[in-house]
């Protein structure tokens, strides 16, 4: 009878050290996912309201390896500065799973953008329709026709897409690091995330 109840009081004492051990995961995986929500936020305000430092300050510290982080922020300013091209950041559209290798986190995350030609300026010039036209079919082959808008009466195209970008959550580094998902960067993230964490998201 005392063995019984010594099985019986052991059997509790597991099944309570699974579900605390489940529970504790499942809050670590969720914060993770809220910080990185935080974190993105961050990003969008210092993107689309124009803090070049602090947008730059989320980027991955091993871009600025071979692109010093003054050149590059003095680049990003010159790009802010023609007003007829502008690009802003919408929303987070989705948060991949979250894998951890070596003790540093691995996410994939799915934002949305908006990208804005102002033509306005040359609404009036000669063949300033013809080039429009032009562009028109080759964003809408791009982009896909519910995702290029051509407003006439202003002279604007806006392009709605939606990007990625890698995340890495490094204890060397303050916080999560951004690395786009984009072939230029290509040779960052081949080097900085491990290829079988690649695969998975």
């Amino acid at each position: 009878m005392q063995s019984r109840n010594l099985m019986s009081r052991s059997s509790v004492l597991l099944v309570g050290l699974f579900f605390i051990t489940t529970i504790s995961l499942f809050g670590q995986k969720n914060q993770d996912k809220l910080d990185i929500q935080v974190t993105f936020d961050k990003y969008f305000y210092a993107k689309n309201s124009g803090h070049m430092d602090d947008y730059v300050e989320f980027m991955h510290p091993q871009i600025f390896n071979n692109v010093p982080k003054d050149s590059f922020i003095y680049m990003l300013q010159q790009l802010q500065s023609d007003t007829s091209v502008k690009l802003d950041i919408e929303s987070l559209e989705s948060i991949s799973k979250i894998y951890k290798r070596n003790k540093i986190k691995y996410a994939l995350v799915s934002y949305s953008q908006r990208l804005t030609f102002d033509f306005y300026d040359i609404k009036e010039e000669g063949g300033a329709s013809y080039v429009i036209q032009l562009m028109l079919i080759q964003l809408v082959e791009d982009h896909g026709k519910d995702n290029v808008i051509f407003d006439e009466e202003i002279y604007q195209i806006i392009i709605n897409m939606e990007n990625q970008m890698y995340l890495v959550l490094d204890p060397k580094y303050n916080g999560w690091k951004f690395l786009s998902k984009d072939a230029y960067m290509s040779p960052y993230f081949e080097l900085i995330i491990p290829k079988e964490i690649r695969k998975k998201i």
